[in-house]
C-alpha cells in the first residue's frame, strides 16, 4: 500500500509541477514564452467620438480658415446619400479673392455604422491615393482626427484624407487662377477639417462613444444648388 500511495503522491506532484511551469509539451515546456494576448489593432486608437449625419453639409462645414483669404463665396452645392450601411455627405463652393485667386473647395464625409468600418475604408484607399499623388509622397498630420495625411492630387490640387471614429473625410482645393493656391494651404485645409469635426460632433450629440449610435439619414439622394455650373475644368471630388 506504501508503494500505492508513493506513485500516487508522484504523479500529482508531476501534475503540479507542470501546471505552474507552463503547457509546452516535453522538458523545456515550462521554461516556454507565455503565449501573447490579443489585443486591438495598435495602428488606429480608438475615436471618442460617435458621428451622426447631417440635413445639409455645406450648411455645418466651417470655412472660416479659407474665407479669411478667400471672402466671397458663390456656387454652393451640397448633396447627400444615405442608406442602412454608410452616409455620404458633399459639399463644394467656389471661393475668391480676386479673378487671378480663386479656387473650388470640395469636401466629402462619410459615416460608418462602425470604426472599424472607416478604418478599412481610410487604409484601403491609401494605395490609390499614392498613385494619384505627385511624387508618389503621401505626409502625414498630427493632431488631427485619429489618422491623416495631406497630398496633392495630380488631377485636383492638394488633398486632406482624415480618419476619426466611425468618419472618413477628404477636402480638396482646386486653385481657378494663378494665385488660387495660398502656400499655407495644408494647414489651411487641416483647420476647416479641425472645425468642422467639432460642429459635426455637435451636431450629433454626443461626446463619448456609447452615449450615441450611428443613425442614417432617409435613405436616398438630396441635393441642392445655389449658383450657376461649376468652372469647366473643375468636376465634383468623389473621394
Amino acid at each position: 500500500m506504501k508503494t500505492r500511495h508513493g506513485v500516487i503522491v508522484i504523479v500529482l506532484a508531476g501534475m503540479l509541477a507542470g501546471a505552474c511551469g507552463g503547457t509546452g509539451h516535453g522538458r523545456s515546456g515550462g521554461n516556454r514564452s507565455p503565449r501573447p494576448s490579443a489585443s486591438a489593432s495598435p495602428e488606429t486608437s480608438q475615436s471618442p467620438f460617435v458621428y451622426t449625419p447631417v440635413d445639409d453639409l455645406c450648411a455645418t462645414v466651417d470655412l472660416s480658415a479659407l474665407s479669411s483669404r478667400f471672402p466671397k463665396q458663390t456656387q454652393t452645392r451640397h448633396d447627400s446619400y444615405n442608406s442602412p450601411y454608410s452616409s455620404d455627405m458633399r459639399c463644394s463652393a467656389m471661393l475668391e479673392a480676386s479673378d487671378s485667386a480663386r479656387g473650388l473647395v470640395q469636401m466629402l464625409v462619410n459615416l460608418t455604422p462602425t470604426p472599424s468600418t472607416a478604418a478599412a475604408q481610410f487604409q484601403g484607399i491609401r494605395p490609390s491615393h499614392q498613385r494619384t499623388a505627385k511624387d508618389g509622397k503621401l505626409t502625414d498630420i498630427q493632431n488631427l482626427g485619429q489618422r491623416a495625411y495631406v497630398f496633392v492630387d495630380e488631377g485636383l490640387g492638394p488633398k486632406v484624407v482624415v480618419l476619426d471614429g466611425n468618419l472618413y473625410m477628404t477636402i480638396v482645393w482646386s486653385s481657378h487662377g494663378p494665385e488660387g493656391t495660398p502656400a499655407d494651404i495644408t494647414t489651411l485645409l487641416a483647420n476647416v477639417c479641425r472645425a468642422t469635426m467639432a460642429k459635426l460632433r455637435t451636431a450629433s450629440g454626443t461626446t463619448a462613444t456609447g452615449t450615441a449610435s450611428f443613425r442614417p439619414g432617409p435613405t436616398g439622394q438630396t441635393a441642392d444648388d445655389h449658383g450657376p455650373a461649376l468652372p469647366k475644368g473643375l468636376g465634383r471630388e468623389v473621394a
